[in-house]
């Protein structure tokens, strides 16, 4: 299939595209190669024309929050989880996009930012997030394809609660991040400190690390769980990892750290 011909029909639409990796859900341009992830999506043709004759199968990235946001599923147990969360209120009605087992659930933009984990197996994609578009090829093999062309709906209220609101923050403005306890601030700064010299070849590692260890905060009440989840994902977007791999890690050791939560010794 035409990735070119795709990528300029969703940008004659109003939707900004992006080049991903080919058979991938990460970006083309690296950061040290100049490129800026998302924030390079745009609908001028004549740039999309020279992504895609340079590189005729990168996947395709759809910028989030501009004509939509998505109800990202990785499976049909997330299916199956947010029905669960529907609990027989409104439908979401759009477009919905598969690929190998998982789901995109299409909506209008809500103003709301990413949010991963919102059920398990559950991401959302809004402000300053990105999709894969069909017919790009997922990792698998298989092709993200529309199985469903209904007209793009508002996102029902009990879906917007559930997500709720993203208050996104970077490395630098980390220390106005409300925080349960002084102690809890002081460990944020300092694993941001950390991340920000973290070497290449070590960075996703590290994140992780620190979101087992702030999740580990989380658990005992000393830090706001979707704060300190953005102040990482920021974190590890300027270091140059992929925003999805981000949410990925961030959500991994977060969750296993609110497990194991950390007694406090603060005086």
């Amino acid at each position: 299939m035409d990735h070119l011909a795709a990528a300029l029909r969703y940008a004659s639409q109003g939707i900004p595209v992006f080049p991903l990796a080919p058979r991938s859900k990460f970006l083309l341009i690296a950061a040290v190669d100049g490129g800026h992830g998302l924030h390079d999506a745009t609908t001028d043709a004549a740039q999309i024309q020279a992504w895609w004759m340079a590189h005729p199968t990168a996947n395709i990235g759809l910028r989030t929050g501009v004509t939509f946001d998505v109800v990202d599923l990785d499976s049909e147990a997330a299916v199956d989880a947010l029905e669960l969360a529907r609990d027989g209120r409104e439908r979401i009605c759009g477009p919905v996009v598969v690929a190998a087992k998982g789901f995109h659930y299409f909506v209008q933009p809500t103003g709301l930012g990413n949010r991963a984990g919102v059920l398990p197996g559950v991401d959302f994609r809004g402000r300053d997030g990105y999709v894969v578009g069909s017919p790009s090829v997922h990792p698998s093999g298989a092709r993200y394809r529309w199985i469903m062309h209904d007209r793009l709906g508002p996102a029902p209220s009990w879906l917007v609660e559930l997500v709720g609101p993203r208050r996104e923050q970077t490395v630098n403005s980390c220390k106005e991040l409300t925080v349960s306890t002084a102690y809890g601030q002081a460990a944020l700064r300092r694993e941001l400190e950390r991340l920000a010299q973290a070497q290449n070849g070590t960075r996703n590692d590290r994140l992780n690390k620190a979101a087992f260890s702030l999740g580990q905060l989380v658990g005992s009440g000393a830090l706001d769980e979707d704060r300190t989840a953005a102040a990482l994902i920021q974190a590890g977007q300027d270091l140059g990892l992929g925003l999805n791999e981000c949410e990925r890690t961030v959500a991994s050791g977060m969750t296993a750290g609110m497990e194991q939560p950390r007694g406090l010794n603060i005086g």
